[in-house]
């Protein structure tokens, strides 16, 4: 029994690496690129499966995908793990607020999310290449995966153990 749900742990744990890896992937579209708006749907799912699965978003994923982004964008190695694991911090630290109460408050919640990783992703980008980057496709990529966090929340329910 026990290896058994050691084993669903370990594939719940890399569907979620999968998942973000496909997430990031699909950011990197030119499609996305040529609107202008970033998808940052990995984000989301860092988000939720931070704050209502931990078991689910272990640090070495994280760091994976962080590595990932940096191949695909050719941010120099490190700098999106860096930025990643210390939201991931960030999140750790609010696991134990009420923001983990209703739909409502988690959804105020991510939208606060993504403008504190949008303002660390601006911060550690215009310090890699030391140059003025614009805030305004950053926060453009807020709305998006704002606006689909009642979605994300229902599949990752399904998806993720009972806690």
């Amino acid at each position: 029994m026990i290896y058994a749900q050691r084993l669903k742990c370990g594939i719940q744990k890399f569907l979620f690496f999968c998942l973000s890896c496909f997430f990031v992937l699909v950011d990197a579209i030119p499609v996305f690129g040529r609107l202008n708006i970033p998808l940052n749907a990995y984000l989301l799912l860092m988000y939720i499966g931070t704050l209502y699965h931990p078991l689910m978003t272990p640090t070495w994923s994280l760091f994976l995908v962080g590595l990932i982004q940096d191949a695909i964008y050719g941010y120099p190695i490190g700098t999106s793990s860096f930025g990643l694991l210390l939201l991931h911090g960030i999140l750790l630290t609010l696991k134990n607020t009420p923001l983990n109460g209703t739909i409502i408050s988690g959804w105020c919640g991510v939208a606060v999310f993504y403008l504190v990783a949008s303002v660390v992703h601006w911060m550690v980008l215009s310090c890699v290449f030391w140059q003025d980057i614009s805030l305004h496709p950053l926060l453009w990529g807020i709305l998006f995966p704002v606006s689909l966090y009642p979605f994300a929340v229902k599949l990752l329910n399904k998806l993720s153990p009972a806690n």
